[in-house]
Order: C-alpha cells, then structure tokens, then sequence
C-alpha cells in the first residue's frame, strides 16, 4: 500500500504544469519574509535598548538589502519574455534598496559602537555599490578599513590599502557567495601580499567576525594615502632563516628570502 501511495504522489498527470509548485513556493517564501519585515518594523516602533534597536535595524537593512537582490536577478531573467514586469520589479527594487542603504546609515549614525558595526559598513558599501553610487562605496569600504594596519599586520599595510568590496550577484535559492577584497598594492610586494592572501583573508574575516570575504585580487599602483604606515623594524635574522627552511620548493633564492622575511614578520604581529 505505501508503494502505491508513493508511486501516486510521484506521478504527474498530462497537462500538470510543474511550475505551479515553484510559484506556490516563491509565494509562501515571499508572505514569510513580508511577515518578518513587518515584525522588525514593530520592534523598532516598540523600542528597546542600544544593542537590540542596533540589531532590528541591522536586520532590517538586511532584509531590504535581500530582497533587492532577489527582484533584480528576476528582472534580468525576465527581461526577454515579460520587460513590462522585469522594469516594474526593477523599481521595487530600487525602492527597496534605497531604504536598505538609509536604514544601514541609520544604524551606523544611531549606534555606532553597538556590535556588528564593521558588519552593517561592510553591506552599506554594497548597498551602495548595487545602487549605481561607486564613489560612495569606496567612500564607505575605506571607512570601514580605516584600521587596515591592525587587521592585515604592519608589514602588509605598509605596502597595500583596500580599494573596495565586490559581491558575486547572487543565485536565487543558493546562498550567498563570499565577497573580493580588491586591495592597492604597491608594485615589488605585490607577489608577497598574493603568497600571503590565506593568512590577510583569515584576518580580514576574523575582524569581522564571520567568513565575509573569500578572496583578493590586487591591483598594483601606488598607494593613495599621503601618511603611509611607518613599515617596522626587519624581523629577526634567525626566525627569517627557520621560515626560509619551510620553504625548500621555492627554486628562486630571491623569492625564497622575501617570502620567508614576509612570513617571518606575521608570525611576529
């Protein structure tokens, strides 16, 4: 009997149209996530202390921020079969992210020393991105690197700054892809910093405080800052030569030296 029952559900009459199940499903995904919008919207009428209106409001640029993305990869898989509908979800999604960026600027004017502040930084600058306002994003992606020296090391800012935060678009139903730390380097470090892009994201992603960015591309020119950080003292002779030993695969002695002088200096920070 359960095989039967089984082999029912399976089966698909002639004629069902299979997408009928997909669009019951975006249904119910879009009545839950309008549910918990209008909640955090009475959470924030409600009121309460610091860090929790910082985090209703965090949650909610978010959700604006989300559904923005959601509309516009549909407006783009619509655009050839329904434009009239694609420019109209283009809209609300404009609309959507326009509040997206004010509630995030709301939170960081609000509460600036709540927890998650480098977080809400992080999405306003590809908030602000997505909306078409680059110099605004940079503006805001420099903001929030201000202490680019105490998250990468003194040896790496020395010779690098952070230029912007990119986000792969998204992919509706699949999570959220990592963002690329675009990073200024000056020219003769830039293959340095690229042999110690794991230890510069493990840093990057411990100050944030979750797995935010997954990858840097460098972009060798000089550096923009007038006031450089002062490079520090050469690391220790001895640690620079027990580095240079982990490194017997490396053929080009130049090479082998940098990179163990590099290595030895975050070890040391």
């Amino acid at each position: 009997m359960l095989a039967i029952i089984i082999a029912v559900a399976v089966a698909q009459p002639p004629g069902r149209d299979p997408g009928l199940l997909h669009r019951n499903v975006e249904q119910l995904t879009q009545t839950k996530e309008a549910e918990q919008e209008a909640a955090l919207r009475r959470l924030l009428q409600l009121g309460g202390s610091t860090a929790e209106q910082a985090e209703v409001l965090a949650r909610l640029a978010n959700t604006l921020r989300a559904r923005a993305l959601t509309l516009t990869i549909r407006a783009q898989a619509e655009d050839t079969e329904n434009p009239a509908a694609a420019e109209r979800e283009r809209k609300i999604a404009e609309t959507a992210r326009n509040e997206a960026i004010v509630r995030f600027r709301e939170r960081l004017r609000k509460y600036p020393d709540a927890p998650g502040t480098d977080e809400s930084l992080f999405f306003l600058a590809d908030a602000l991105q997505d909306s078409g306002k680059d110099q605004e994003s940079v503006q805001t992606a420099r903001e929030l690197v201000t202490r680019w020296a105490e998250i990468a090391g003194p040896e790496v800012a020395a010779h690098s700054e952070p230029l912007k935060i990119q986000w792969p678009r998204p992919v509706e139903g699949q999570a959220q892809e990592p963002a690329t730390l675009v990073l200024r380097v000056e020219g003769p470090m830039a293959l340095e910093i690229q042999h110690a892009s794991d230890v510069i994201l493990q840093r990057v992603n411990r100050f944030f405080g979750w797995s935010a960015v997954g990858r840097l591309a460098l972009r060798q020119a000089p550096l923009s800052r007038q006031d450089k950080p002062k490079a520090p003292q050469a690391p220790d002779a001895a640690e620079v030569a027990k580095v240079a030993e982990t490194l017997s695969s490396v053929e080009d002695e130049e090479l082998r030296t940098a990179l163990a002088r590099l290595g030895a200096s975050i070890k040391r920070n």
